[in-house]
C-alpha cells in the first residue's frame, strides 16, 4: 500500500466506528479490565522480540522509536542488540501533555510513573525523523485500534510522525482482543505483534 493511500486508509476508519459518550465509558471500562490482567511475562518479551526481528518493516527501519516499558508491557530493550545499525529513539514525558523523543542510549531518569526516560536536557528528535514506531498499550483489537491510558500522549507525539512510517502495536496476546472502541483522534496499527503472531491490519 502506498503511504498516502495507507494514511487516508486509517483516517477513514476512524470515523466510522466513533461513538462520543458511550465510546469514553466503554474505553473507561477495558481500561479497569485491561488493568488487571497479568503484565508480561520475561518469556513472553523474548517471544515478542524475535518475532519483531523477524519482519521486514523492523529489520529495513533507519531510525526507530522504542519505548521503555513500565511494568506491566512488554519489555523490548533487547531488540537493539539485534539491530545496531538502526537509530534508535524512545520517549519522554515532560511536565506538558506531550511526549519528545530523544535516542535511545541519552542519560536516564527514573519517572514517578513506573519507567526509565532520557533527561531533560537530552537533545530532542523530531517525530518525522521516525520510520518505524512500537507503540505499547493496555490493549489492542483485530483492526490495530489501540487502548492507551487515556491521556492522549500518543496520539498527539504521532500526529506528527510521517506518512510513510509503520506502526507497530507491542502486547501480549491476552491483550489482544476482537474489538475496540475507536474515536476520531485514535491512531490505528498498522501491523500488531504479540508473544503469538504478527497481526496486519486493516488500516495496513
Amino acid at each position: 500500500m502506498l503511504p498516502a493511500t495507507r494514511s487516508a486508509a486509517r483516517s477513514r476508519s476512524y470515523r466510522g466506528r466513533s461513538r462520543g459518550s458511550e465510546s469514553t465509558i466503554d474505553k473507561a471500562e477495558r481500561r479497569t479490565r485491561a488493568r488487571s490482567l497479568p503484565p508480561a511475562t520475561a518469556r513472553e518479551s523474548r517471544a515478542v522480540v524475535d518475532r519483531l526481528v523477524g519482519l521486514d518493516a523492523v529489520t529495513t527501519a533507519t531510525c526507530a522509536c522504542l519505548y521503555l516499558p513500565m511494568d506491566h508491557e512488554v519489555d523490548l530493550q533487547a531488540l537493539p542488540g539485534h539491530l545496531p545499525e538502526v537509530r534508535w529513539v524512545t520517549t519522554r514525558t515532560g511536565d506538558g501533555p506531550r511526549l519528545t523523543l530523544h535516542d535511545l542510549d541519552a542519560a536516564r531518569e527514573h519517572h514517578p510513573w513506573g519507567y526509565d526516560q532520557p533527561v531533560a536536557t537530552a537533545p530532542e528528535v523530531h517525530p518525522a525523523t521516525v520510520d518505524l514506531w512500537l507503540v505499547p498499550g493496555l490493549a489492542f483489537d483485530l483492526d490495530g485500534t489501540r487502548l492507551g491510558h487515556g491521556r492522549g500522549f500518543y496520539d498527539r507525539l504521532l500526529a506528527h510522525r510521517r506518512d510513510d512510517c509503520v506502526l507497530v502495536g507491542v502486547t501480549t496476546s491476552r491483550r489482544l482482543v476482537a474489538a475496540l472502541p475507536r474515536e476520531d483522534h485514535d491512531v490505528a496499527m498498522d501491523v500488531v505483534v504479540t508473544d503469538e503472531q504478527v497481526r496486519r491490519t486493516s488500516a495496513d
